[in-house]
């Protein structure tokens, strides 16, 4: 459990480290901030990297089988859509938006017990996303 708790809170410092980025705004920030996310994303999903990007949520989620790691990828996969929406990329940064709600949908079916917040982080995408 303290691992799960270490990298929950290092998914929330790099969040404000992405927020402080984007106020910053230059393209290069952004591309930084890009690099950054992707690197983080193939060390949380580790020699499953180059696989569950390409599976429905469903089917990945069963991969990672984690509920605390599928919902870390979800809050990655939604800074990376923030990024994108930023640089203008507005079609990939919708696709990473949906499939980050779809993926902590998933994390909070397969949470052993309930997580509260995780639901409140759903929720507040829910109503941001027209049909989520």
């Amino acid at each position: 459990m303290a691992q799960r708790d270490v990298v929950l809170r290092w998914i929330e410092e790099f969040g404000r480290l992405i927020a402080r980025l984007l106020r910053r705004g230059a393209a290069g920030d952004l591309d930084q901030a890009l690099e950054e996310i992707d690197r983080a994303t193939t060390d949380l999903l580790g020699g499953l990297a180059p696989l569950v990007p390409r599976l429905d949520a469903a089917s990945a989620a069963t991969l990672l089988d984690d509920p605390e790691r599928i919902f870390a990828w979800a809050q990655l996969l939604e800074l990376r859509g923030i990024v994108r929406e930023a640089r203008g990329d507005l079609a990939d940064a919708a696709t990473d938006r949906t499939r980050a709600l779809d993926l902590a949908r998933e994390a909070c079916r397969r949470a052993r017990v309930p997580r509260p917040d995780w639901a409140e982080w759903v929720s507040s995408r829910s109503q941001e996303r027209p049909g989520g």
